[in-house]
């Protein structure tokens, strides 16, 4: 990605004193639950931009208008992006109210920039409910990394791990109970859980575990790469691309990637949890995302005959 040009608003923007510089930090330092450092960074990088978008037009966040933050949202290329941008910029000068830093939200007068609908790009479910067959129909593991390659569709499907859990799921994570195996996804995810794995699929674990102690990497990763670093995304995408066309040749995965084993997931678990329930073993921060997926997927789901 190209480096953004350095203006002189850039630096003015980036002084400790410039007024509005804090008002990012203060925010997510009192959100509960905490934000991932990735999200942190993220959102630093939107205020930043924000900040000298209005410094171009004469203006701070304390004097800042309408039309001042339609410009700066007017200025970005796709619609969604805009909306994401509307919504956190909302969401600081709420907080900025609450505060006493400001006695008025200027985005008052955007509402119709903040509750649009984003368009998503729905990922449709595989065509199973049951995720132990489906495993079990993956071609026959013949070396180390197949086996890697079993596993990590089983806990995808059979937990809903994120790629980013995946990849960076350590040895410590995983926590033998009295109730069976726990998967315990912590590092850069959203929200943390334990999942209790049900049985096939901790055997499925439990068999990887076991093939990988033969193999002399000095890694803490469950799902290393060959050099006991972390599996690169695309290599991961594309070897569990090969394995789900095997185990259903002729399936449709114009859009594919763990994504679509999590949305699997969900809809195994529409069926028999509560939003609250399928919420936490998503691992969703907000229940409005899960119940944005369910509603998804009971849009896909053809009514049932009466």
């Amino acid at each position: 990605m190209a480096r953004r040009a350095r203006t002189r608003h850039t630096s003015l923007v980036a002084e400790a004193t410039y007024p509005g510089a804090d008002w990012m930090q203060h925010w997510l330092a009192h959100s509960t639950p905490p934000f991932s450092d990735k999200s942190s960074r993220a959102y630093h990088a939107v205020w930043r931009r924000f900040l000298e978008s209005l410094a171009e037009h004469g203006a701070t966040p304390l004097t800042a208008s309408a039309r001042d933050i339609s410009a700066f949202l007017d200025a970005q290329t796709l619609a969604a992006t805009a909306l994401r941008y509307a919504r956190l910029v909302d969401r600081i000068y709420q907080h900025a109210v609450e505060w006493l830093w400001v006695s008025y939200n200027p985005m008052t007068e955007l509402r119709s920039a903040v509750v649009q609908t984003e368009e998503r790009a729905k990922l449709t479910p595989l065509d199973t409910l049951d995720a132990a067959s489906l495993v079990a129909a993956l071609p026959a593991p013949r070396t180390a990394k197949d086996r890697r390659d079993h596993c990590i569709v089983a806990i995808a499907l059979g937990a809903g791990l994120r790629l980013a859990e995946i990849r960076a799921l350590c040895l410590t994570d995983i926590v033998e109970t009295l109730h069976g195996v726990d998967v315990r996804p912590r590092t850069g995810t959203l929200r943390s859980r334990d999942l209790t794995l049900e049985p096939w699929l901790a055997d499925q674990l439990k068999q990887w575990l076991a093939e990988r102690a033969t193999i002399a990497l000095s890694s803490p990763l469950v799902f290393p790469s060959k050099n006991g670093g972390l599996l690169p995304a695309n290599t991961l995408y594309r070897r569990v691309r090969r394995l789900l066309e095997g185990a259903q040749p002729g399936v449709g995965l114009e859009r594919f990637g763990v994504g679509i084993l999590r949305t699997t997931y969900a809809k195994s678990l529409s069926l028999t949890d509560t939003p609250e329930v399928t919420q936490h073993k998503l691992g969703h921060r907000r229940l409005a995302s899960t119940r944005r997926l369910l509603e998804g997927l009971a849009e896909l789901t053809p009514d049932k005959p009466k």
